[in-house]
């Protein structure tokens, strides 16, 4: 998987003075699979470590027009294979949401508030609650699709509006998603999104070769 890159990216020497410079990203849209090359640097020392290379396959998601970006301060890299993310591509219910002169504006801020809480804003909450203002209150009612593992912090709320909700489907889903996510918890943790680059697919499996070159000076092959 990425254990060296890992270990390399979260140790203190390269917290203090290390960064990753990304050279190309080669994306595949049919295969499935991207190739990430970057450079591990040290400022001080003024040389390129590391040639590194990551390769993805069986990508089901990635920000890729984030991963050319400079990536200081996100670049410490971790891998995980449970995360708030992961629940984007889980297990989901469908409900069938109904309720009658609820205000709306409260409804939507109470829940925003324990879904930011649960899943530290890696799943999208308009997109989960997006028929509700002009749904909830039609003999329909508002169909919603919820991750299995966020159903149980909403119902408190649904109780709190008088909302009666219905599940009408659930998918069980299982995947061999991780996530590869380029982050810095001294600015924030890792559960909490905010807008790190980050790659999910079913396998990384990473290259090192050691460089000791000057920062700017190619190596000779």
């Amino acid at each position: 998987m990425l254990e060296r890159l890992i270990e390399i990216t979260n140790s203190e020497d390269f917290i203090q003075d290390g960064h990753i410079a990304v050279k190309e990203v080669i994306a595949r849209q049919r295969e499935y699979d991207l190739r990430l090359i970057f450079d591990i640097q040290y400022s001080v020392e003024e040389i390129t470590k590391f040639h590194c290379e990551i390769y993805c396959e069986g990508i089901a998601y990635t920000t890729s027009n984030r991963l050319h970006e400079y990536k200081r301060p996100y670049n410490r890299i971790n891998l995980y294979r449970d995360h708030p993310v992961l629940w984007n591509y889980g297990s989901s219910h469908f409900l069938t949401l109904k309720g009658v002169g609820v205000n709306i504006a409260e409804l939507l801020g109470d829940l925003f508030l324990v879904h930011d809480k649960a899943c530290g804003n890696w799943v999208d909450f308009h997109w989960l609650f997006n028929t509700v203002p002009n749904r909830l209150d039609t003999a329909e009612g508002a169909i919603i699709e919820i991750p299995t593992k966020l159903l149980e912090s909403y119902v408190p709320i649904f109780d709190k509006h008088k909302l009666t909700f219905t599940v009408i489907e659930t998918t069980d889903v299982k995947n061999e998603y991780s996530v590869l996510l380029f982050g810095n918890p001294d600015i924030s943790p890792d559960n909490y999104n905010f807008g790190h680059p980050y790659i999910v697919a079913e396998k990384f499996t990473e290259t090192l070769n050691a460089a000791n070159t000057s920062i700017g000076v190619m190596s000779a092959d």
